[in-house]
């Protein structure tokens, strides 16, 4: 028998010790994929009918999806254009997203097809991406949240916010209110938030943006509660308007994507090892736009509803943090 390689040994005998930290951080990781995480409930695919009733739903349906030009954003935009829905693929890099639209219409020859520009860590940015695309469009059928970003540390945007907060919260919070109208004025229109149900993480509102307690796992499953609580208290406020609001996440199990990029090599090549496929991810959200049964403010956790928290629920906190964001926004010298 070989003698074992003692450098080998060496090297390998970290593993265990890295799993026993990310163990030990099972609560701050386990919501994340790559390293963004869902502890979600799993349910069986459906029959190949079923799917084709859900396809069809989404036919000529004008569908606005952010974060659309890598991971989750990427394979939603494949599904909808398959079901020939037009798509608007909001992205932040011209040249990448660029490629990938070229490489799209190949593959799909005739598909309605758009890309629009917006870096939600500059607020001239996004505020330019509204003028124009309210300029050319007057109304919107479906509307998914799906850009977020993950930060090894502090960092600032252009606008003096937390990048985290800015990207994964506050963006998203200026651009569904802004599009409200021509949701509206759309055909059973939805707004799907992709969000990271935690029953441990509640919000500090002395510290929204967790500038005085940082850490980069903890801060992305607050940014996204944030997104959570506010999609529950902009359901109730336009409850009588038409518009579906849903949030959740789609999967139980870690799947692919670049949030994690800039974190440890070590920990992100362990999640990828753990991590499923996008595409069969991303099936979840047709699946979940055709539920019926799903009311607006429903939380959704794979493909099912979830339990409401009642943390959740409380109207001083959903309130609270619907006014404290308008002050930021509002107050912001920049």
């Amino acid at each position: 028998m070989d003698t074992p390689n003692p450098i080998l040994i060496g090297r390998f005998s970290a593993i265990p010790l890295l799993f026993s930290r990310l163990l030990d951080k099972w609560h701050a990781i386990k919501f994340c994929v790559y390293p963004f995480l869902g502890f979600l409930v799993c349910m069986d695919e459906p029959n190949n009918n079923l799917k084709e009733q859900i396809m069809d739903s989404l036919k000529g349906k004008k569908c606005l999806i952010t974060g659309a030009s890598s991971g989750l954003g990427l394979e939603m935009t494949k599904l909808f254009l398959m079901a020939e829905a037009e798509v608007i693929m909001v992205c932040r890099d011209e040249k990448k997203s660029s490629n990938i639209i070229s490489e799209l219409r190949q593959d799909y020859p005739g598909a309605s097809l758009h890309l629009e520009l917006a870096d939600f860590s500059s607020l001239d940015s996004l505020n330019t991406f509204l003028r124009n695309f309210k300029g050319k469009h007057s109304s919107l059928d479906i509307l998914i949240n799906n850009a977020a970003v993950l930060k090894a540390g502090i960092t600032r945007t252009e606008d003096g916010y937390e990048s985290m907060f800015q990207v994964n919260f506050l963006a998203p919070f200026i651009l569904t209110r802004s599009l409200i109208d021509l949701l509206r004025s759309g055909d059973d229109p939805k707004i799907v938030n992709i969000a990271l149900p935690s029953e441990k993480y509640q919000l500090d509102f002395h510290d929204i943006q967790s500038l005085q307690h940082f850490k980069p796992m903890d801060n992305l499953l607050k940014t996204k509660l944030c997104l959570l609580i506010f999609s529950l208290e902009l359901a109730s406020r336009i409850k009588n308007t038409g518009i579906k609001v849903l949030t959740g996440v789609p999967n139980q199990r870690p799947f692919r994507s670049n949030l994690g990029r800039e974190m440890p090599f070590l920990m992100g090549f362990v999640m990828n090892l753990i991590s499923v496929n996008t595409e069969k991810v991303a099936s979840s959200i047709p699946f979940i736009l055709s539920r019926d049964d799903l009311k607006t403010g429903s939380v959704f956790m794979g493909r099912k509803a979830a339990s409401m928290l009642p943390y959740w629920q409380d109207a001083e906190v959903r309130n609270r943090l619907w006014e404290e964001t308008e002050r930021l926004i509002e107050t912001n010298p920049n």
